[in-house]
This record gives structure tokens, C-alpha cells and sequence, in this order.
């Protein structure tokens, strides 16, 4: 899933014309071992009961997807249930 979604977001900055010059893939994994043993600050927002900051990463690929004539349905999905478990949060 993960690959999928940078991929779906390397795809879209192509379109815009953006020249990453790495492999987003390869990076994302990369950091992601690297950084295994800490907490995100998404998941810190949700514990503290704050608004995240998913509408400007994920929901940012779902706008500029949306720019190119293009569609993000995985960055849109990870919006949709971060948005969600926000209220969830927020109720309890």
C-alpha cells in the first residue's frame, strides 16, 4: 500500500512537470526503517485529539491530482479515514 500511494503521488508530480531526481519509493522505505521505532506526528495529533495535518500532505496530492486531470484515489481514501478516525477522536 505504501508503495502504492507514493507511486500514485510520484505519478501525479510527473504530470506537473515536478523532476524528483530519487527514487520516492526507495526513500520512503528508507525512512520509514529509519524512523520504525518512532511515532508520527499524525498519530500524535490523534492522541492529542488535533486536527492533523492530512489535508496538507494527503489531501494536497488529491488537489493537484485533481489540477492535471488527474485522480489520487489512494491519497484520497488515507484522507477520507484520517478525516474519519479525527472524528472519532474528537467525539470521545
Amino acid at each position: 500500500l505504501m508503495k502504492a500511494v507514493v507511486e500514485e503521488g510520484a505519478n501525479i508530480a510527473k504530470k506537473m512537470g515536478v523532476e524528483l531526481g530519487i527514487d520516492p519509493v526507495e526513500l520512503t522505505f528508507k525512512v520509514a526503517k529509519d524512523t520504525a521505532n518512532n511515532k508520527n506526528s499524525m498519530l500524535q495529533d490523534l492522541e492529542r485529539k488535533k486536527r492533523t495535518e492530512v489535508d496538507y500532505i494527503n489531501g494536497a496530492i488529491v488537489r493537484s491530482a485533481q489540477q492535471v486531470g488527474m485522480e489520487a484515489p489512494l491519497n484520497e481514501a488515507l484522507t477520507k479515514l484520517v478525516k474519519a478516525m479525527e472524528g472519532v477522536r474528537w467525539r470521545n
